[in-house]
């Protein structure tokens, strides 16, 4: 018990190392961008990168959550889980393809109603597109192992991939909308490495693959296949329905405090990351009072560690966006953005963590009722805030999402589960 406890908590650590590292690189981005382009150009890249996520989660329509919980119900077995990822690899190229061939002939009208420069960055990302919907296949089947510290890993590499593009093709083009091609450049990187890592880790067993897999993940696909899609939009809702009210400049501020308030949240995720296999397993076994004991340990422990960062990075905000951009007004507007985002992220630390229980509990459909319900909070706020007061109408909708999104959680595990969250 001892040496699964200590294995636990050097992967959290790992998982914690891993985060830093990716959050810096992200906002390294940013600020590169920031530095040697101008907020406008910031402002179009992440438009761009918002495009680009949530068509990745079409591409992959929920298949990851499919292969993630039937990896995690066969960890011992590598032979089944190889059968699962395969499976959930040829449907989601076979979905890719279709999707990329709408994305291409929609990118016209969809950038009619932004500002220029952004139909030339939507284009960039298509290629990236496809290889981010496999990636998520190789990465789900990582995670669903327990092989965390190769999952942290890799989700280093996307980061630092994408960091590497900013950095080449801002000495070949000076175009703003040039930029986004980066994505796609990381991404490719990403898959080639994940593919020689999965051959590997695979190549003494035989490649097969089931007719049942393929109809188990198409029917938890269908189940759950707006999650993804729903999750990731929920992320970009402010930054897309801003580029509907105001311009580049604005946006690119905005996206600065976001990014920095996003990597802040991601330390729910990098909880969630390793409790998934810990509640795959749980739920396998029947063992509820493993959930709830856990569900207490972690509030106890990372809650008053989220605050403790909420406030101490909201004072630090200006001081650092002051050394790294000090003529431009990205510190002052973007401290009371950030402060407000950092206001909702702490409170959905108290569950956030836990939403993989829906998952792993095998209700995709009720964890795509949770996100949509999250979504059109978030959507109906943005309407009503951002025409009023912009920017801090965007934070502010966004923290009430946040807020709405730990409270949803609570209400539909006890319900589910009977569990005591």
């Amino acid at each position: 018990m001892t040496k699964r406890n200590n294995s636990h908590s050097l992967n959290i650590a790992f998982s914690v190392i891993a985060f830093g590292v990716v959050a810096l690189a992200g906002v390294g981005i940013n600020v590169v961008i920031a530095s040697l382009y101008t907020p406008s150009a910031l402002g179009i890249f992440n438009q761009a990168f918002a495009f680009y996520i949530i068509c990745s989660q079409v591409a992959v329509l929920g298949i990851q959550a499919s292969t993630l919980k039937g990896v995690a119900h066969n960890q011992q077995d590598l032979q089944r889980a190889l059968e699962i990822m395969l499976s959930a690899l040829l449907l989601v190229g076979a979905i890719s393809c279709v999707v990329l061939c709408f994305v291409f002939l929609a990118i016209p009208t969809v950038a009619s109603f932004y500002n220029s420069g952004v139909k030339e960055a939507l284009y960039g990302v298509v290629p990236g597109i496809g290889f981010f919907a496999i990636n998520k296949i190789f990465m789900a089947n990582l995670n669903g192992l327990g092989y965390i510290k190769t999952f942290a890993s890799f989700q280093i590499l996307r980061v630092l991939g994408i960091f590497l593009g900013i950095f080449y093709l801002s000495d070949i083009s000076t175009s703003d909308a040039h930029l986004s091609y980066a994505l796609s450049i990381g991404e490719g990187a990403l898959f080639v490495l994940l593919a020689v890592r999965h051959i590997c880790l695979f190549y003494r067993l035989q490649i097969t693959f089931t007719r049942t897999d393929l109809f188990e993940h198409v029917s938890f696909g269908l189940r759950g296949m707006f999650s993804g899609i729903l999750t990731e939009f929920n992320t970009r809702v402010d930054i897309l329905m801003l580029g509907l009210f105001v311009n580049n400049r604005l946006i690119g501020i905005y996206s600065m405090a976001a990014l920095i308030a996003e990597g802040f949240a991601q330390l729910s995720v990098v909880l969630r990351w390793n409790l998934d296999p810990l509640l795959g397993k749980a739920f396998a076994s029947g063992r509820m009072d493993d959930v709830t004991s856990l569900v207490r340990d972690v509030q106890r422990k990372f809650v008053p560690i989220m605050l403790f960062l909420a406030v101490l990075s909201t004072i630090l905000y200006p001081y650092a966006l002051g050394i790294i951009a000090p003529a431009s007004d990205l510190p002052e507007m973007g401290q009371v953005v950030f402060g407000i985002l950092a206001a909702g992220i702490v409170l959905n630390a108290l569950y956030k963590p836990f939403i993989g229980a829906l998952i792993m509990g095998d209700n995709p459909g009720t964890f795509t009722v949770l996100i949509l319900l999250v979504v059109v909070t978030n959507v109906i706020c943005n309407i009503m805030l951002i025409p009023q007061i912009e920017l801090y109408g965007a934070a502010t909708a966004t923290a009430i999402a946040y807020a709405c999104e730990a409270l949803l959680i609570w209400v539909f595990v006890r319900q589910k589960y009977r569990i005591n969250i």
